[in-house]
């Protein structure tokens, strides 16, 4: 038996509904937890360690800086590197030495990018615990211009993200830091999309094509 135009329109909207969910939670999966720094004043402010601040999360954040001190600076302002134009950064102070960062409860990962202040090659890593125990460490190599004659190198520092259970720490250090670096946490500038797995891009379109399926069953087409 046809169905009537009103009980097709629920049934459309429904359908409608699983697919904007579908949306959401696939963008939840490919979500990482990351730190705006612009939260701690304009380019210039002078701030101590430790600092506390929260993650795009809500998440509370603890950051200690291995020279004592941190100041904020913009991308293009008064900081000439890599990272994104008008990106809000956070710098450790003129010294070497890894940015601890602790966590008032656990993440599942977090995402963060960090430039060597000295000129040349640099290998920036990050190390997350969970308590004492090691669950991720990544890094990547990147290559530091610190004047404006090489624009062209503006937004190309490599991101990083560390995954785990429970994670209540992250120390992020890179080399060739004698004379500090600086972190950026994606907020303030828009960096590259992150794409979704492979097995989520193919679960939405497996679940898509089968409530068309259903729809051209059910004669919702009718309803165009």
């Amino acid at each position: 038996m046809k169905k009537s135009r009103l009980v097709s329109l629920v049934d459309s909207k429904r359908m409608s509904g699983l697919v904007v969910a579908l949306g959401l939670a696939m963008t939840g999966a490919a979500h990482a937890d990351t730190i705006n720094f612009s939260q701690f004043g304009a380019d210039g402010t002078t701030l101590s360690s430790p600092l506390v601040g929260v993650t795009m999360g809500g998440v509370g954040v603890t950051l200690t800086s291995p020279n004592g001190s941190f100041t904020m600076y913009q991308e293009g302002n008064d900081w000439h590197g890599i990272f994104p134009s008008g990106a809000p950064i956070l710098f450790d102070g003129e010294g070497a030495g890894a940015v601890d960062l602790s966590f008032a409860s656990g993440l599942s990962s977090l995402t963060l990018a960090g430039q060597a202040n000295a000129y040349g090659a640099y290998t920036e890593t990050a190390t997350a615990y969970s308590g004492n125990t090691v669950v991720d460490t990544v890094a990547a190599n990147s290559f530091n211009y610190v004047t404006t004659n090489y624009p062209q190198y503006t937004g190309t520092v490599p991101f990083l993200t560390v995954t785990g259970t429970d994670i209540t720490s992250v120390v992020f250090s890179t080399t060739n830091d004698s004379i500090g670096l600086a972190l950026y946490g994606g907020a303030g500038a828009t960096p590259a999309a992150t794409p979704l797995p492979a097995s989520a891009l193919l679960m939405g379109s497996a679940l898509v094509l089968g409530l068309l399926a259903m729809r051209r069953k059910n004669g919702f087409s009718n309803l165009v």
